[in-house]
């Protein structure tokens, strides 16, 4: 069974809000920033590549708080799933970003906006919550 690397970013402000987004083009739900790591990408590297491409925003900080393997739904392979916690400085309330890069979100619109930690357990879909309590 092939394995993806994957990271996973709870980019927080103010200590208790966790940035989300949703793809009006593409209803999936509730999500946070990631996606796949690239060849002979670090998985650092990844992590803030994929925040900026799905929501246009830099970290102030970014730390590792862990791992999990999840075996994809519909396809012979396992994710590597690694979550990080990046600190951001974000003013905006509620934006749309349009992806970059050149990868599968360049071009994609993202709805970004900014949930509580508590109503983020309930809103995040695919076990993308498996890390939260390491952020209370």
């Amino acid at each position: 069974m092939e394995r993806v690397a994957k990271v996973l970013v709870y980019a927080t402000r103010h200590d208790d809000e966790l940035l989300v987004f949703e793809q009006p083009d593409d209803p999936v739900g509730v999500q946070v920033p990631g996606g796949t790591v690239e060849p002979a990408e670090s998985l650092s590297v990844a992590a803030v590549r994929e925040l900026q491409e799905e929501a246009g925003v830099v970290p102030e900080a970014l730390a590792p708080l862990g791992s999990v393997e999840r075996p994809h739904p519909h396809r012979e392979e396992v994710h590597e799933r690694h979550f990080f916690h990046a600190r951001v400085d974000e003013p905006r309330d509620r934006w749309v970003h349009v992806g970059g890069g050149t990868g599968e979100d360049a071009g994609r619109r993202f709805v970004c906006y900014w949930l509580s930690i508590r109503e983020a357990v309930d809103a995040l879909g695919r076990d993308q919550e498996a890390y939260l309590d390491a952020l209370t």
